[in-house]
């Protein structure tokens, strides 16, 4: 008859899978703690935590203060899980603030590229009105330094005229003028030694005035000349020729201008005429010396500032 086999004693302590179920727990424990350590979190986060899991997963019971002083209840599997759901939820309300951390950071960012916009706006604004000052500076500047040029060679033309008439022995029949803002200097030859009274033919004797004359006009070959024509009020009502004063003075300062270039060979190109009639005397019409002023030839030649 055989021998019954004596049942196997139970060996003492835990049973071995529970050993391998503590250390997979605590492994998978010590990750997280780990995953936590590496996040950006501060100390008032890593507590606010701590306490979270203390209170509600138990981890720390017995009042224990760090990971290895706790027990791990039976339950731990779903503690576990519940703890991975607690991180999760704490990982999206995290990406959440920074979101919204970042989103303000856009909006400030925003606001200041918008701030830097409009300085960069007013700067470019003050920047033209400055410019537009220098602009304006220059403009004086320059019409300032042309009135001085223009001065300086009036003055010198009515020196390097005068000069002339005093050569050509001119005194007695010409009159030397510089127009007050500097644009010319005329001589002014007295009708008397042009024209007989009522015509526009040059009388007996003129040739000899406009030759003189045009000798102090050949020193300023590269100036503009125009010559005017002026009567006194008279009408014209003993000559059917002119239709009034106007009409006689175009044809004496017609008359000067075609001598000029037939006769002295001047530039046509730099001459011009014009009759001004009875309009701008420069003596009383009311007195027969006045009347006799008023009815002149002007040459004017006008001054040319260099480049």
């Amino acid at each position: 008859m055989a021998r019954k086999k004596k049942p196997e004693e139970a060996k003492a302590g835990a049973p071995e899978w529970m050993a391998t179920f503590s250390d997979l727990m605590n492994l998978l424990l010590c990750f997280f703690v780990l995953l936590f350590s590496m996040s950006s979190t501060d100390t008032a986060k890593y507590n606010e935590i701590v306490e979270a899991v203390t209170s509600s997963f138990s981890i720390f019971s017995g009042g224990g203060s760090a990971l290895d002083q706790g027990i791990l209840v039976s339950s731990g599997v779903s503690q576990l899980n519940e703890l991975a759901e607690y991180y999760s939820n704490l990982a999206v309300e995290n990406t959440a603030k920074e979101e919204g951390t970042q989103g303000g950071s856009g909006k400030s960012d925003a606001a200041k590229n918008e701030n830097n916009n409009a300085n960069k706006t007013e700067d470019k604004k003050e920047e033209e009105v400055k410019k537009e000052d220098n602009k304006e500076v220059s403009k004086e500047e320059a019409v300032q330094k042309y009135k001085k040029e223009l001065k300086d060679t009036a003055e010198k033309n009515y020196e390097k005229a005068s000069e002339a008439i005093n050569q050509f022995k001119l005194n007695d029949m010409v009159q030397l003028k510089m127009d007050t803002s500097y644009n010319y200097i005329g001589l002014s030859i007295d009708g008397y030694f042009l024209f007989d009274s009522g015509q526009a033919d040059l009388k007996k004797g003129a040739d000899a005035v406009l030759d003189k004359a045009a000798g102090v006009l050949m020193k300023f070959k590269d100036a503009n000349i125009v010559i005017e024509g002026h009567t006194d009020n008279v009408p014209q009502t003993n000559t059917v020729k002119f239709k009034n004063n106007m009409w006689l003075s175009s044809a004496r300062a017609m008359a000067v201008l075609e001598y000029l270039t037939d006769v002295e060979h001047m530039d046509p190109k730099k001459l011009s005429a014009s009759g001004k009639g009875e309009y701008e005397p420069i003596a009383t019409n009311k007195t027969a010396e006045g009347r006799q002023k008023n009815r002149r030839v002007e040459i004017k030649i006008f001054n040319k500032v260099a480049d």
